[in-house]
């Protein structure tokens, strides 16, 4: 028997042999490219994930339909061929008398197992391999229970066994489990898994597992954030976050508009704010601190930056392409330590070409809408566990906005004389606070505000009016949405597209002419009237998930004092 294999490997070159394999041959042919090695029980083995319905398709096949093992190359009717299991003690083998591998057990998360409850009955009452981590075990006299969590669904997929679990089996343990899945209707749990084998793969030192006990303040999560996706809380927060970001897509794909990954490092400030994180490389800090002379650094450059928005850059490609957006980190260094802010967060930008104000408010308010409701339909057992215990107002919120009631608009100048009747110190060119934005967001609920005081916002919106209006009272085509719980969710404007005025706010704002010489070029060659807007995707998030602290919904957030991992 240990001659035989080796027999056959030596015919392997003669090509006769390669397409009319001997009888008592079949697939050993396949081995000669593979690494092989004899174990103490001569088995021939070689690296080989677990069988699936899936590994077929990429498996060498014969025309002897008689033997079970001729859809892999590593099976044989004489040899018997192991694959790489789950642990070192745990092994598939096939031979003549083993069944094939389409009927050995199939991998399945327990979100594919909740849909089997709730889809197809007929798919139940197989054998099926589960993976992931211990939530629970409970050993009692009669039955025995262990809940197991994979991350791909809030509910956990209770075992049932007669026989006690191992004592190593707790709380955080990395297992894998194999048993026929039954449907469980009458119970609590949907499906339940029976008959099962379990493959203890990693334990977890449970007195020292800091998730070990349920109802943890989110001020104790925060300090172990690489840990806290096994909560339930924060396990639905990031598949909340997760199909945000696919609806995202999904809106902007099915319009037509072209996604472009804009610069991370550059040198332009966008908002003008100056609260910017510089690039240097240790050489480039090195030369600063021995001369006493500015120098260039890397980029050949005096200074460069992580951006703070795409929004630039995408005007650059909806004059070519006209309607674009960017889906992107950005970060602020604003040293603001509150639950509203971070230093690292992602930002939404689309920018379209020949439109208004109007039209850019109607595609913000449709943009809204729709990634609110995708993830409210696919996601609704999270959602639910995340409002009933973090924030049972949001869904209320929601409700607002996917209604069929249109968004509140109205002009700064209307909410500035609202606000001051109702007793609120402020003044046409002062910025909204937050207890500004609560207080029309109380009244109106979800409300566009716009024709914003051209001195308080960036030089690159465009003016409207004459210049015969007093410059106090001169105003930008620009917009905020403010939403109840968030305050602003998204800012956004008509662009300058005049290129004299243009270049006169950027001397207002005393920007480098030549920085932004490829800015103006926009204008000076085939300029067309454009807008776009920003969401934080962070704050979409929060506001989805009902989160109360932005740092919840960033998977490792950075923030003033903190960057770990």
């Amino acid at each position: 028997l240990f001659l035989f294999p080796l027999f056959c490997l030596l015919l392997h070159p003669f090509p006769l042999l390669h397409r009319h394999p001997l009888p008592g041959m079949r697939c050993v042919h396949s081995l000669a490219k593979l690494p092989l090695s004899v174990n103490s029980r001569h088995l021939l083995t070689r690296p080989q994930p677990p069988f699936t319905s899936d590994a077929r398709r990429h498996t060498h096949t014969h025309s002897h339909s008689h033997s079970p093992c001729l859809q892999s190359p590593t099976l044989t009717s004489s040899i018997f061929i192991s694959s790489v299991p789950v642990s070192s003690s745990r092994r598939y083998f096939c031979s003549p008398s083993s069944p094939s591998p389409s009927a050995l057990p199939k991998k399945l998360s327990v979100s594919e197992a909740l849909s089997v409850a709730q889809g197809d009955p007929s798919l139940a009452s197989a054998t099926y391999t589960f993976s992931g981590w211990v939530k629970t075990v409970r050993n009692q006299k009669a039955i025995n229970f262990l809940e197991l969590n994979d991350g791909s669904s809030l509910a956990n997929l209770q075992v049932v066994s007669e026989t006690p679990f191992p004592a190593e089996v707790n709380t955080g343990c990395a297992v894998t489990i194999t048993g026929k899945l039954v449907l469980a209707p009458e119970r609590k749990h949907l499906v339940e898994l029976h008959d099962s084998a379990l493959t203890l793969v990693g334990t977890c030192p449970v007195k020292e597992y800091p998730m070990h006990k349920q109802g943890l303040p989110f001020e104790h999560l925060r300090t172990h954030a690489h840990l806290r996706a096994r909560t339930n809380a924060f396990g639905a927060t990031m598949r909340v976050r997760n199909e945000a970001m696919m609806a995202v897509h999904h809106f902007f794909q099915e319009r037509g508009f072209i996604n472009v990954h804009t610069p991370i490092i550059t040198a332009d400030d966008c908002e003008g704010a100056g609260e910017l994180f510089r690039v240097s490389t240790a050489a480039d800090d090195e030369r600063r601190l021995s001369s006493s002379t500015p120098s260039l650094n890397f980029f050949n450059r005096e200074h460069t930056y992580l951006t703070v928005s795409g929004q630039l850059q995408a005007e650059i490609f909806a004059s070519s392409l006209g309607k674009v957006y960017t889906f992107g980190p950005t970060f602020r260094a604003e040293n603001s330590d509150t639950p509203r802010h971070l230093s690292e967060f992602w930002m939404i930008e689309p920018e379209v070409a020949f439109t208004d104000l109007e039209e850019i408010l109607d595609l913000a308010e449709a943009f809204v809408r729709s990634v609110v409701t995708e993830v409210s339909k696919k996601r609704v057992d999270d959602l639910a566990f995340l409002h009933s215990h973090i924030n049972k107002e949001t869904p209320a919120i929601l409700r607002q906005l996917i209604g069929e009631e249109q968004y509140k608009r109205f002009t700064y100048s209307k909410a500035i004389k609202w606000l001051q009747k109702k007793g609120f110190s402020i003044e046409f060119g002062e910025d909204l606070a937050r207890e500004h934005e609560k207080a029309l967001c109380e009244k109106f609920g979800v409300v566009f505000v716009t024709l914003w005081p051209k001195s308080i916002k960036p030089f690159y919106m465009k003016t409207s009016g004459g210049n015969d209006v007093n410059e106090k009272y001169r105003v930008v085509e620009g917009f905020d949405l403010l939403v109840p719980g968030v305050g602003e969710l998204i800012g956004g404007s008509v662009r300058e597209e005049d290129l004299q005025v243009l270049r006169e706010n950027m001397k207002k704002n005393e920007l480098d002419m030549e920085s932004y010489e490829w800015y103006t070029d926009l204008r000076k060659y085939g300029s067309a009237p454009h807008a776009g807007f920003g969401v934080g995707f962070e704050r979409l998030v929060q506001l989805i998930s009902g989160n109360k602290n932005i740092r919840d919904v960033m998977p490792l957030p950075r923030f003033p004092g903190n960057c770990r991992f």
